[in-house]
C-alpha cells in the first residue's frame, strides 16, 4: 500500500502535515574542511604523511604563518560562512568547524607528537598553545563573517591518555573554550568526528 493512501485511510495525513509545518532545526553546521589551518602551515590533508615539523626540526610555527584574513583560503571560507548564515535566516544559528589544539599539533607534527608528549612535554604544551591561537584566529574570522558558535573539532586527542591530556592540552583547550564563550557568541562544541 502507498504511503500516501495508507495515511488518507488511517487519518493520519494531516497529522504527517503538521510535523511538516512544526519542524524548524534551530542549528545548522557547515560542514568546511577543517584542514585550513594546517595548510596555512604547510600540512596537506590530501597527502597524508606530509608533516611539515616532523623529526628532528622541533620548532614552533613563526607566529607570522598565523592565519590572516587574507591567508590561503580563508576568505573563501569567510565567504561560505556569510553566504550560509545569509541563507538560513537569523532563526536558525550557524555552527562552522575549526581544528582543535591537538589536531594541528598532530598535523605538524605528524606522529612524533606522540613521542613529543613523552620525551619533551614542554614543547608538546608550547604547540598547544600556539596551535589555540590559531584556532581562536581562524575562529574569529568565522564569527565576523556570521557564525553564531564554533565546534572545535579533534579527533587526535582521544589517542592520549586522560594524564596526558590533562598535564599537555588541558589549558590550550580551556583557554579556547574560554575565548569563545566570552566573544558570546555560542558554546564551542568539542568534537572527535571529522569533517571532509
Amino acid at each position: 500500500m502507498e504511503k500516501k493512501i495508507f495515511l488518507e485511510k488511517t487519518g493520519l495525513e494531516a497529522e504527517e502535515k503538521r510535523k511538516e509545518k512544526r519542524y524548524h532545526p534551530t542549528k545548522e553546521e557547515v560542514q568546511l574542511t577543517i584542514a585550513i589551518e594546517t595548510e596555512l602551515f604547510g600540512y596537506n590533508e590530501m597527502e597524508k604523511g606530509d608533516h611539515p615539523h616532523i623529526g628532528e626540526k622541533k620548532e614552533i610555527p613563526c607566529r607570522c604563518k598565523l592565519p590572516g584574513q587574507k591567508t590561503g583560503r580563508v576568505p573563501g571560507m569567510m565567504r561560505a560562512v556569510t553566504k550560509n548564515k545569509k541563507a538560513i535566516g537569523a532563526d536558525q544559528e550557524l555552527y562552522v568547524p575549526v581544528c582543535g589544539p591537538a589536531y594541528l599539533a598532530y598535523c605538524l607534527r605528524g606522529k612524533d607528537i606522540y613521542q613529543d608528549a613523552k620525551e619533551d612535554p614542554e614543547y608538546v604544551k608550547e604547540l598547544a598553545d600556539f596551535c589555540c591561537e590559531a584556532s581562536i584566529r581562524l575562529g574569529d574570522y568565522y564569527m565576523e563573517a556570521g557564525a553564531d558558535g564554533i565546534m572545535v573539532m579533534d579527533p587526535v586527542v582521544l589517542n592520549f591518555s586522560e594524564d596526558e591530556f590533562e598535564s599537555l592540552f588541558e589549558d590550550a583547550f580551556c583557554a579556547l573554550s574560554d575565548y569563545l564563550k566570552m566573544k558570546e557568541k555560542g558554546v564551542p562544541v568539542f568534537s572527535d568526528e571529522v569533517f571532509s
